[in-house]
């Protein structure tokens, strides 16, 4: 019993190293992660900036010219078209009276080009029998 309670003794002092060994290595096993992810992070924040330059520099050299033009076209379009548009609504809100008149006899005349008009028609005897037509016996 004596060499039993000697051994329990002995490893007590053995166990509280090896529990602490795997708290340290833990430790270095999580600071080691956020050091692997925090350099990868470096590592990409530096691949884009790269790709940036690269894409910046060609966008320099073969594409900002044309697009500052387009760009300036695009505007001045824009603001030509949109006053054309205001002063259009203004006309025809001005007459649109006159505008609905000539519309509607557009509208007819164009109606009238696809009405059927019977050479039969003209005859009074078909007619007679429609109200406001008498027969003459």
């Amino acid at each position: 019993m004596f060499n039993l309670t000697m051994l329990l003794h002995i490893l007590e002092p053995v166990t509280t190293l090896a529990a602490r060994a795997y708290v340290i290595g833990g430790e270095i096993f999580t600071i080691s992660t956020i050091l692997f992810g925090l350099n990868m992070l470096a590592s990409l924040c530096e691949k884009v900036y790269d790709a940036g330059i690269a894409v910046g520099t060609f966008y320099r050299t073969y594409c900002h010219q044309f697009t500052k033009w387009a760009a300036i076209r695009f505007a001045v379009l824009l603001v030509m078209t949109s006053e054309l548009a205001w002063h259009g609504i203004k006309y025809t809100y001005r007459n649109k009276h006159r505008i609905l008149y000539k519309l509607n006899i557009m509208r007819n005349q164009v109606g009238s080009w696809f009405v059927y008009k019977s050479p039969d028609w003209t005859n009074s005897s078909l007619r007679a029998g429609l109200p406001g037509h008498s027969i003459d016996w």
